[in-house]
């Protein structure tokens, strides 16, 4: 069972799976935990593999991109792809199809119950890999506040949120391709262990069809 865990940037996804992974105290089923952007990054800068470097090169080529030291630099490249409809089209082209073949692998090779972190699960063409979402989200003011220490521009944080901005269309589109939301978490406020416990137990029944 694949478990998409969406929301915002900042609106504490990484936490709840943590804490959803600390209270599994039996181990079974086992859980696994796929982060989308671990994976971006790896293709993106981490890995040299033939095909990460092709990747790359197209993405240098196609944006007319500079580099620096002959890699990729993650700045040039968001300030390119968030600000321009058209190098945000052509970056999904190139990249998604590598991550979506990753994300494939990664969950054959997994049993039990995999989470997978993402916000556009949708826009990203990887909503047919999840069969329920858990929905993060956290007052805005929480959210800017959890930001601040970012190293991204403000300006870039603002055209990220655009991109993953997740209402009442993206939870309907789940709806109508059977996906189902299990629950919606609000971090603003510490939640207590209790409450994982239980949207544990929800995640568990689910999983077991009952």
């Amino acid at each position: 069972m694949v478990i998409g865990v969406i929301g915002k940037i900042a609106a504490g996804k990484t936490f709840v799976i943590k804490q959803l992974l600390s209270v599994n105290d039996k181990k079974s089923p086992p859980i696994n935990y796929i982060s989308i952007d671990n994976i971006r990054r790896d293709i993106l800068y981490n890995i040299d593999s033939d095909e990460n470097c092709l990747v790359r090169s197209k993405l240098i080529k196609e944006l007319k991109l500079p580099t620096q030291r002959n890699k990729l630099s993650g700045a040039m490249l968001g300030e390119k792809i968030f600000f321009d409809q058209r190098a945000m089209a052509v970056y999904r082209r190139i990249v998604n199809p590598i991550i979506r073949k990753e994300v494939k692998k990664q969950i054959k090779n997994n049993k039990g119950i995999v989470f997978i972190e993402w916000s556009n699960l949708i826009m990203d063409n990887l909503v047919d890999l999840v069969t329920a979402v858990i929905l993060v989200k956290t007052a805005e003011k929480v959210r800017r506040s959890r930001l601040a220490d970012s190293d991204l521009p403000v300006q870039q944080l603002k055209q990220r949120d655009q991109v993953q901005a997740i209402g009442g269309g993206h939870l309907l589109a789940f709806k109508k391709r059977g996906i189902k939301l299990l629950a919606t978490i609000d971090t603003s406020r510490p939640i207590s262990l209790g409450r994982y416990k239980r949207l544990w137990r929800k995640v568990i029944k689910y999983y077991y069809g009952s």
